[in-house]
């Protein structure tokens, strides 16, 4: 069985792909579940997305990038979308909202939770992506 080398590697952006690569990932799948929830709203409410980091994604993700790429997966960034573009300057524009642009509040400052006390039973790199009505209900 023959295998290429573009089938072992996968084109990323940051210092460790399991702390960037599968939360932008993630993030942009939570995206679309978010989409799709709020297009199916009868009443529509103020939503605001908190993403919780959990394990060694809570203890070395500011320096391996991983808040980096929760921003730019909730704002629908994939990592082979980004190997072309200039990545500090798009960061700079997405990083200063405090919305992205499905009208839900999302602040990486406040939003982005670096939880280093607990961490998630089947997996060391966990996250948590929660979408919170007006009254903090999920």
């Amino acid at each position: 069985m023959f295998i290429s080398a573009l089938e072992l590697f996968k084109i990323g952006v940051g210092p460790s792909s399991s702390h960037t690569m599968g939360p932008m990932v993630a993030a942009v799948k939570f995206r679309e579940l978010m989409q799709s929830f709020i297009a199916t709203e009868t009443e529509p409410s103020d939503y605001t997305l908190r993403c919780t980091l959990k394990g060694s994604l809570a203890l070395t993700g500011r320096g391996h990038a991983t808040d980096r790429a929760i921003v730019f997966g909730v704002h629908g960034y994939l990592p082979d979308i980004l190997a072309e573009l200039d990545i500090d300057e798009i960061y700079d524009k997405i990083s200063k909202r405090n919305a992205i642009d499905l009208k839900v509040q999302f602040n990486a400052r406040t939003d982005i939770i670096f939880d280093t006390q607990e961490t998630l039973a089947l997996h060391p790199n966990g996250m948590e992506f929660e979408l919170l009505d007006s009254n903090n209900n999920c």
